[in-house]
């Protein structure tokens, strides 16, 4: 869990940074703007937005950020790996993972203390979780405090108990006025308010609110949030001023300042718009003239100008290689040799680079495993290529060989996909390759399979470890069940990895008898000797892995039109919910239809269950007797449109979830008798089974399968 929250907060981390750069590049901006439109600086403050909460943009030779060496780094700290990982993050919104040399390649400890970067993860979270539980409080207050507010007009209210006026509400939102207001005065707020709901800021403000519950920890965000409130406010301010004559300058200005409530930056609701920033907005509306239009145009010339550069990334570009001039038959790749000529044979080590979680781990090969890295790094290069800039911290998984000399010479290689095409870097020259595909995704299957093996071994130690009195495999099981599970959890790979075990001659031993457990756990009805007394080593010597038989769902062939919609919407919604694959067989009992306007609402209670035939074993994998009503639409053609599928909830609501849904299809009138008639049947459902065992049988024939006992 930690390392999901580490990771999402350096993702918040990278963006803070790079909406700190576009939030000063934006102040900067709004300088010269001064005389423009305050629409103009609002629409500025979008590029911010989009930087804190997309993680993602496009990219682009305009990018602001394609200037490094004025960007804005974070580094953060190198203690997230235990084996020197240190991720980079740019206010250009890219990371790289840097690889430090682990001292020596040990298994992997679990970490018994936090890193500094989970530390702050978790502070972080804290602080993000207070800031949404404040907003969510002052929200609620807002809200009772005009629960008894008298309705004006349409969406427009009116409180004693406010003193300044404010827009609340997310879907519908309503303008609350103080009753203090005369009736010029309310004319101009009215028009105010209603301009901050054309303009959608009762959305644009809970947004960017979640922002700064996100970025608490960026100055620059509050101080973003802070100025983004005066650009709103002014815009509206100057939308009353232009549709009403600069006539009502004088009483407009006199009202925001009878209204005003100062206020610190973080009082009050931060989801409402009250009258804030008195002064500053005083002395707009007193000195805004309506711009020229040049003046307007090289405005909002400058904002897009400024919107593209911030918001798009910046291309990932290639270095000039060190001789321009070289070709690419003069890079043909082959191993590195050390500068000194090392002594003896090499050992190899693997290890996989996952940039979403941050992992880097390093693990021998065995003696066997070394000759699957030497292939691929000696005898699998076909051609170099050009891409000498090309770096392997970019890609979201890149796997690992190293090449140890026992004079200390480490070679090391990374395997990654780049633009389709298997690719093999060589650390110490910069060069890249192309290998086979199929080596690569090799060498992807050996660290998964190799991973697998390593916690499957840990499990089983754990196991084994007690209770040392007992020679009852079973009591070994029981005392570590948590251990047991997680094997199975590993599924297909673990029970690869055992049955290589048994292969390789694991016998009678305590290990073989866990083993022999959790291979026929995994293997359920595909075990041939299930059930059968045997020893480790016999059970394995006589196994016979059943193949699945691969069957078609069954198919009503009936004439009922209605019955045939029935079956072929059942087993659709049954075997798209169902995971774990086989055929699926539906049975069900049709209570009534009722055409109305239309539309078709068929009642049912259906008994759908889905099996896996191995050999002459039919397993039924999962099984449920539900009642639905199904509606259609009726199409002009006379086919059928499914419009609604609601099915019987859960415990105490199913009873009445079944009553809510006993309606006519257009009207929703209630049907008499339909519930009680339901609910009734689901007590006895002999009939399901029956009809269920039938079609089963049914569809068993239909294939040429008639030796499978049913279960």
């Amino acid at each position: 869990m930690t390392d999901v929250l580490e990771s999402v907060f350096r993702a918040i981390l990278t963006m803070s940074a790079t909406a700190a750069a576009a939030a000063l590049v934006v102040m900067l901006v709004r300088l010269p703007l001064k005389k423009a439109p305050k629409a103009v600086s609002y629409g500025l403050w979008f590029v911010v937005l989009f930087r804190l909460i997309c993680p993602v943009s496009f990219q682009s030779a305009w990018s602001l950020f394609n200037l490094r060496h004025t960007a804005l780094s974070l580094v953060v700290d190198q203690a997230a790996s235990p084996h020197g990982t240190q991720t980079v993050v740019t206010a250009g919104g890219g990371t790289g993972t840097a690889l430090a040399e682990p001292a020596a390649v040990s298994p992997i400890v679990p970490e018994q203390t936090l890193s500094i970067m989970t530390v702050l993860a978790l502070v972080w979270t804290v602080g993000v979780l207070g800031l949404m539980v404040y907003g969510i409080i002052s929200y609620v207050k807002t809200t009772r405090s005009v629960r008894a507010a008298t309705r004006l007009a349409d969406n427009i209210f009116e409180s004693d108990l406010i003193t300044s006026p404010f827009v609340c509400g997310f879907f519908r939102p309503k303008i609350y006025l103080p009753t203090t207001l005369t009736d010029s005065e309310r004319g101009y707020i009215i028009l105010h308010e209603q301009t901050h709901i054309r303009r959608r800021d009762y959305i644009v403000k809970p947004v960017w609110f979640l922002a700064v519950c996100l970025h608490w920890f960026n100055p620059l965000v509050w101080a973003s949030y802070i100025l983004l409130g005066r650009d709103i406010e002014m815009s509206c301010d100057e939308a009353v001023i232009r549709k009403m004559g600069d006539a009502v300058r004088a009483d407009y200005s006199t009202s925001l300042l009878a209204l005003s409530t100062p206020r610190s930056t973080i009082t009050g609701s931060p989801l409402a718009f009250g009258e804030r920033h008195a002064f500053s907005r005083i002395k707009n509306v007193l000195n805004f003239k309506k711009p020229v239009f040049w003046v307007v145009l090289l405005a909002i010339l400058a904002a897009a100008v400024t919107i593209i550069v911030l918001a798009a990334n910046p291309l990932e570009k290639t270095d000039t290689a060190s001789d321009p001039a070289a070709t690419v038959t003069d890079k043909i790749a082959t191993p590195v040799a050390p500068s000194a000529a090392p002594l003896g044979e090499p050992s190899y080590a693997y290890g996989r680079i996952d940039k979403d979680d941050l992992a880097y781990t390093i693990s021998p090969f065995g003696a066997d495993d070394a000759v699957l890295a030497k292939q691929i790094i000696e005898d699998f290069m076909i051609k170099s290529t050009a891409w000498d800039a090309l770096d392997i911290r970019q890609f979201d998984t890149c796997y690992m060989i190293r090449q140890s000399y026992p004079d200390g010479t480490v070679l090391t290689y990374y395997a990654f996909m780049y633009d389709g095409k298997a690719c093999l870097q060589d650390e110490s020259s910069g060069q890249y390759s192309i290998v086979q595909t199929e080596l690569y995704d090799a060498l992807g299957q050996f660290i998964d399979a190799s991973e697998t093996a390593a916690a499957v071994e840990l499990n089983l130690s754990d196991i084994m470890s007690s209770p040392a009195y007992s020679s009852n495999p079973g009591d070994y099981i029981d005392a570590h069940r948590e251990k047991y599970e997680a094997i199975l959890k590993l599924g297909q790979p673990a029970l690869d990895y055992m049955l290589s075990c048994f292969e390789n001659g694991e016998g009678d031993t305590l290990k073989g008898h866990i083993m022999k457990a959790l291979c026929q756990d995994l293997l359920g009805p595909r075990d041939s000797l299930s059930g059968e007394p045997l020893q480790p080593s016999e059970w394995y010597e006589k196994l016979q892995i059943l193949q699945e038989t691969e069957l078609p769902n069954y198919v009503y062939t009936g004439d009922d039109p209605v019955l045939k919609l029935v079956y072929e919407t059942e087993t659709a919604q049954y075997h798209d919910w169902n995971r774990d694959g086989g055929f699926s067989v539906v049975a069900p009992h049709v209570f009534g239809s009722y055409e109305e306007d239309g539309y078709l609402k068929v009642f049912v209670t259906t008994y759908a269950a889905s099996y896996n035939l191995f050999g002459k074993t039919l397993d039924e994998n999962s099984g449920a007797i539900i009642p639905a009503a199904i509606t259609y639409k009726i199409n002009a053609d006379g086919t059928y449109t499914l419009t609604s599928y609601k099915q019987a909830q859960d415990g105490s609501l199913f009873a009445p979830s079944i009553r809510d849904y006993c309606t006519m299809p257009a009207s929703g009138d209630t049907i008499p008798g339909l519930a009680d008639e339901i609910l009734e049947h689901y007590g006895d459902y002999e009939d399901l089974l029956e009809l269920q065992r039938s079609n089963l049988e049914k569809l068993l024939a239909d294939n040429g399968i008639t030796d499978v006992e049913l279960p």
